[in-house]
């Protein structure tokens, strides 16, 4: 794998093929940006997110490894849920019903 084939929003399974320091302990990452910058060939610095079992991330991390031992597993994870703003679309607040039609 190249580094312009890792793509944002992906989950990877980061592991010993990735490079040293993911032997101890393998991760899921979700990734959310490669740097573009040149590194060494195969190599490639990636932000995002450490997932824990469920797919909720744990920490935000930014790791170099080697691409080519990535492994996307995108489909076991489901997509992270969109927060919609408190302040996103109209809210509805009911009257008390004693006010309504009183002379106030």
């Amino acid at each position: 794998m190249i580094r312009r084939d890792i793509k944002s929003g992906h989950v990877y399974r980061v592991g010993a093929d990735c490079g040293v320091p993911h032997n101890f302990r393998p991760i899921h990452f979700r990734v959310v940006s490669v740097d573009p910058a040149s590194t060494w060939d195969g190599m490639a610095w990636l932000e995002g997110y450490e997932l824990d079992r469920t797919g909720q991330a744990v920490a935000r991390r930014r790791i170099y490894v080697i691409a080519a031992g990535l492994i996307d597993v995108t489909d076991t994870f489901p997509r992270p849920a969109r927060l919609r703003p408190r302040n996103a679309g109209t809210a509805t607040r009911r009257l008390p019903t004693d006010f309504i039609g009183s002379d106030r």
